[in-house]
C-alpha cells in the first residue's frame, strides 16, 4: 500500500505546520544524525527500545521460575562460573 500523498505531493498525514517537521530538523542538526528521515530512523529505534525493559524482566522471571534456573545454580556451585 503506498503512502497516502497531500495536495502538494508529500508523503505522510502529519500537517508541516504543526513545527514536527522543524522540530527533526533542529534535532537532525544538533545530534549530527544527518536528516529529518534520519532523525524519524532514530526516533523509532527508541521507541522499539523503549519496550524492552518489560519484555527483558518477563524473559528473566519466566527463565527464574523455571528448571533451567535450578540446573544453572547447580552448575554455579562447582565454583567455575
Amino acid at each position: 500500500m503506498r503512502p497516502a500523498r497531500s495536495r502538494d505531493g508529500k508523503c505522510g498525514s502529519s500537517p508541516a505546520d504543526d513545527g514536527q517537521p522543524q522540530f527533526l530538523d533542529e534535532y537532525a542538526a544538533a545530534h549530527g544524525v544527518g536528516s529529518r528521515s534520519a532523525a524519524v530512523h532514530k526516533a523509532v529505534r527508541l521507541l522499539r527500545a523503549s519496550g524492552l525493559g518489560a519484555a527483558y524482566e518477563a524473559a528473566w522471571s519466566d527463565w527464574d521460575t523455571s528448571d533451567e534456573s535450578d540446573a544453572w545454580d547447580t552448575a554455579l556451585a562447582d565454583g567455575l562460573g
